[in-house]
């Protein structure tokens, strides 16, 4: 191979993760910016109707974004199925909230909850194709105009989750309008449920950690707590975006020396995750003026440096794993898994109704601890089911 050749793979390589690495970023910054621009109670009660609307999205996509890249579905039965999962479970979290949240504010969490998994559904499926640019400018439009909706918003209410529907539409209706025609197959929703429910299992076990203790620690501990708990995960999520850019970037890729393609994604994932870990922490270190207001410094920093150790080795298994185990290994693995996983959920989500929300713990470290320990017994579970896939699959 020329050097000139050399010089062209790696620029469409290094290409494919800029796009998608811009992408996550461009989606997610708002979420960095919202705390400079209300108060601290404000932003509690964001959190509260942002975490219960994430609960909704995670149960309610039930793995159909995987579903739909090997089952081809009618967009009318698609479309039909996420009202119904989203209906039911909002209905659900309506019942267990009925102190904390307003109606509007759960009619807000449904309808952004319902268009933000119908887009979702088409930006996956644009990824196994390997549109990653396309990925790029869905994910662009809807940080931007987000970002807008909620400028213009703070100038008339302070319930700023109130735009969320609105954007969620607009995104969908953006996504959707290049995709629809893909979207007539003839497979049965049968089917299509008992393949998304495998994918489901598997991604809602351990996506369920992520959003549970936001919820826990915005709904039942101190204010001032649970915004430094917030924003250190708001400094910290990036390095899981890094890890959700290299995954995707594996669904991208061809079937092709496989082997020669997961080495340089690890490489280059272990690279960025260190980077950013020293950059987040030593900036704050050294910047720490410029935090917003409402975030105490102290809970923050010992907060922010516990999840930059855990979730940087959880980064580096986990994304590349999943890769693995939805581009190249076949439904059985993912349905050994999803067997599973129940089990431990069941454990863990009861461990953390009886711990904090039945007892009212306040022990923000115990919260933590859970929840690594949760994450990477599961991790280890996918990982041993993987590597005996590995020989058969990835090596070729």
């Amino acid at each position: 191979m020329t050097s000139q050749n050399k010089i062209k793979n790696l620029y469409k390589s290094s290409e494919r993760v800029i796009f998608i690495g811009g992408a996550i970023v461009f989606s997610k910054i708002v979420f960095l910016i919202i705390p400079y621009l209300i108060s601290g109670v404000e932003y509690n009660e964001f959190n509260k109707i942002y975490y219960s609307a994430a609960i909704v999205i995670l149960i309610g996509k039930f793995g159909f974004e995987f579903a739909i890249t090997r089952i081809e579905i009618h967009y009318k039965k698609l479309f039909a199925a996420i009202f119904f999962n989203v209906l039911i479970i909002s209905l659900f979290v309506a019942a267990i909230e009925e102190k904390y949240i307003s109606l509007s504010s759960y009619l807000s969490i449904f309808l952004y909850s319902y268009f933000y998994i119908a887009a979702n559904i088409f930006l996956i499926k644009n990824l196994f194709e390997g549109a990653y640019k396309k990925y790029f400018l869905y994910k662009l439009f809807y940080g931007f105009t987000l970002l807008i909706s909620l400028l213009v918003l703070l100038k008339f209410s302070t319930n700023i989750f109130l735009i969320f529907p609105l954007v969620g539409f607009l995104w969908f209706l953006f996504v959707y309008s290049f995709n629809w025609k893909n979207y007539n197959g003839s497979g049965k929703l049968k089917s299509f449920y008992k393949l998304g429910t495998s994918a489901f299992i598997i991604n809602s076990a351990l996506g369920f950690a992520f959003i549970a203790d936001k919820y826990i620690v915005n709904h039942f501990f101190e204010v001032e707590i649970a915004n430094a708990y917030t924003f250190a995960w708001a400094l910290t999520s990036p390095m899981l975006y890094i890890g959700s850019m290299i995954e995707h970037s594996i669904f991208t890729s061809s079937n092709k020396n496989k082997r020669k393609t997961i080495t340089k994604f690890l490489f280059l994932l272990a690279s960025m995750v260190l980077a950013y870990s020293i950059i987040i922490f030593t900036g704050v270190h050294f910047f720490s003026y410029l935090l917003p207001k409402s975030i105490s410094y102290n809970y923050f920093i010992s907060i922010l440096l516990i999840f930059l150790l855990v979730y940087s080795v959880y980064t580096f298994v986990q994304y590349p794993l999943n890769g693995i185990l939805f581009k190249f290994i076949d439904n059985e693995a993912q349905f050994r898994l999803s067997k599973i996983y129940p089990v431990l959920f069941i454990v863990f989500v009861t461990i953390l109704y009886f711990v904090f929300m039945h007892n009212m713990n306040k022990n923000y470290f115990l919260l933590i601890a859970l929840n690594a320990g949760y994450l990477f017994v599961l991790l280890l579970l996918k990982a041993f089911v993987v590597i005996k896939s590995v020989p058969k699959v990835v090596l070729k």
